[in-house]
């Protein structure tokens, strides 16, 4: 009795093994998103406001990005720059004017990477939203963060801890 059951602990252990690799294997991220730094993103291919932006990672179990480092940065703006066009991030100052902070930590921004003169909420030209530019974004053209108006159609960049992709 004590050899069949000694054969049966080693059936589990290699099991366990097995499915330990076979889990280490499999990309930490769902398909359509990329990994980096234990990280999820994924960058739209659809363009919305970015209040509807939010909303559609959130459907997707995640937030729009939270830039904290510029190694992040660096990696996103290589992306956006790749994909071209101008990409919705979480940032925004629809709280309290002039006050920005990430949309879903609802932190103060540590970490910046605005284009000269930026933000300017419009600055006050009618063009270019007169006050009205709340919410942030990643410019391909220049890879730099701008202020715009949040009702601007726009790609956007949903983010997710790789243990939040896993569970799901």
């Amino acid at each position: 009795m004590a050899g069949v059951m000694a054969k049966i602990v080693n059936i589990i252990a290699i099991y366990i093994s097995v499915t330990e690799l076979v889990l280490q294997s499999v990309d930490a991220c769902p398909n359509g998103w990329m990994e980096y730094r234990e990280k999820c993103y994924h960058f739209s291919h659809d363009t919305e406001p970015w209040e509807l932006a939010q909303m559609v990672c959130k459907d997707m179990r995640s937030h729009l990005v939270e830039i904290e480092t510029a190694m992040e940065n660096n990696f996103l703006t290589q992306e956006v720059v790749r994909r071209g066009g101008d990409f919705w991030i979480g940032a925004s100052d629809l709280f309290i004017e002039n006050e920005r902070l990430w949309s879903t930590s609802q932190q103060g921004i540590s970490y910046a990477n605005w284009a000269p003169n930026e933000p300017t909420n419009g600055g006050g030209n009618p063009v270019h939203g007169a006050g009205n530019e709340n919410c942030a974004e990643i410019r391909a053209f220049d890879s730099k963060w701008n202020d715009d108006q949040c009702h601007v159609n726009d790609n956007y960049i949903c983010e997710k801890d790789v243990d939040e992709a896993i569970v799901g």
